[in-house]
Order: structure tokens, then sequence, then C-alpha cells
């Protein structure tokens, strides 16, 4: 170690005191439940589901093969994918990860 570095860290450290480092407690990241695990799976079939219809969709504009939808149709829909969003906010929710929790370490 230089000198110089050696005189500045000895005065900060006399500075400072004894510090203590207890190492037996640390954070530990809770592990996934089965509710999240789920959630989690859910979610991903969902999305899955949702940028294959969007895909198939595009594909038959492209073709002109889409012919549009009814009002009734429309409307149909859009409370379907009102109630699917409202599911995926839900399920986006439950997969956060919990915050750690202190543990004792071995």
């Amino acid at each position: 170690m230089e000198p110089l570095v050696a005189e500045s860290l000895g005065s900060l450290l006399l500075c400072f005191g004894d510090i203590e480092v207890d190492r037996n407690w640390g954070d530990r990241a809770p592990p996934e439940t089965e509710e999240q695990k789920k959630a989690k799976i859910l979610l991903q079939l969902k999305l899955d589901e949702r940028k294959k219809a969007e895909e198939e969709r595009q594909r038959k504009l492209a073709t002109g093969l889409f012919k549009p939808p009814t009002p009734e149709e429309e409307e149909k829909k859009l409370l379907e994918d009102k109630e699917d969003d409202a599911r995926i906010a839900n399920w986006q929710k439950i997969c956060k990860p919990k915050p750690p929790i202190k543990q004792m370490l071995n």
C-alpha cells in the first residue's frame, strides 16, 4: 500500500473508532409461492395468446382476408379485452417478488 494512502486510511479509521460487522444477519429473498408460480404461467400464456392473435390479425389484413367486425362483435371484444387487462394487472401484481427478509446466516 502506498504510504500516502496508508496515512489517510489510518486517520480515517481512527476517526470512526472500532467498526463492528455483524456477519450473522443477511437479506434473503423469499422463495416463490405456488400462487406466484401459477400467476406467472397464466400471465405468460395470456400474453402469448394476445401476441398470436395480433399476428394473425396482421396476417389477415396483409392478405385481404380480414373482414371488419360488426358493432356487436367489436363491443364484445372490447369487453373481453378490458376483463383480460384486469386479469393481467392482477397477475402482474401477484408475480412481483416479495421484499427481502432479514435472516440469520449460518
